[in-house]
């Protein structure tokens, strides 16, 4: 990709999240190569944390729906059968489990389908609610980790600018695009790990990495405080950007 291009790509997302110079923040290696490792970091302390308040019976139906969600997408995924694998993905190291997560999410969850605007609305219903426990008195949970695949660094931009933009997420500097001011040559697959505040992470930074994995789509990671940390994938990397009008 040429300079002026890179150029092109840094003003595109300059409305929604500032490009971080390298050392502007202390950040530590947040390289990332599987979507298998979605923790966040932790500081110990001998103090006792007060107890997270419970999960309101109004969130119930929209974790159960995601659960099952997840629970159909690891069993689809896992399974030894080859049907609806895309010729282009049916012989990929992971087996055509890369394969199949996207043929579970074009047959159970198609574009413009009740189903995916059914699925929509529980992940948005999700984020609200983290939201909220973030910026209640307590300070007890409610961190934000997306884990976005992308096969492309446009693709995986797009997607993140459709889940923070729609759900009025923090938007804070976006990491790995430049080293000491010259834009990065980013080509191919990519991962962008973006969080919503705490441990290390200042309110809404992200961070753009190569990633040589298989996968497209969107890990969702919530902490409800007091060890009870839920993930949720893989969704699909457009299901926010269709929202917005960017997809035909």
């Amino acid at each position: 990709m040429s300079f002026s291009s890179r150029l092109r790509i840094i003003f595109a997302i300059w409305t929604e999240f500032l490009v971080c110079r390298s050392g502007a923040l202390p950040l530590q290696s947040l390289a990332r190569r599987s979507p298998s490792d979605m923790s966040l970091h932790v500081v110990s302390s001998t103090r006792t944390a007060p107890a997270a308040p419970p999960l309101p019976l109004v969130m119930d139906g929209t974790i159960s729906f995601l659960d099952i969600y997840d629970a159909g997408m690891v069993s689809y995924v896992l399974s030894s059968s080859k049907r609806n694998v895309p010729s282009s993905t049916a012989v990929l190291s992971s087996g055509g489990a890369a394969g199949r997560s996207l043929a579970h999410i074009e047959e159970h969850y198609p574009f413009g389908s009740a189903g995916r605007g059914e699925l929509r609305g529980h992940v948005r219903a999700i984020l609200s609610y983290a939201q909220g426990l973030r910026k209640s008195r307590a300070k007890i949970g409610g961190s934000i980790t997306l884990g976005f695949c992308a096969p492309n660094l446009q693709a995986g931009l797009d997607a993140l600018k459709g889940y923070v933009g729609q759900n009025a997420l923090p938007r804070g500097l976006l990491h790995g695009m430049d080293i000491d001011g010259v834009p990065v040559d980013i080509s191919g697959a990519v991962y962008i790990r973006y969080c919503s505040g705490r441990g290390q992470w200042h309110p809404g930074d992200a961070k753009v990495d190569n990633y040589d994995g298989e996968y497209e789509g969107v890990y969702v990671n919530v902490d409800f405080g007091k060890n009870d940390k839920r993930q949720w994938g893989v969704m699909p990397l457009d299901l926010f950007v269709e929202e917005k009008g960017l997809k035909a």
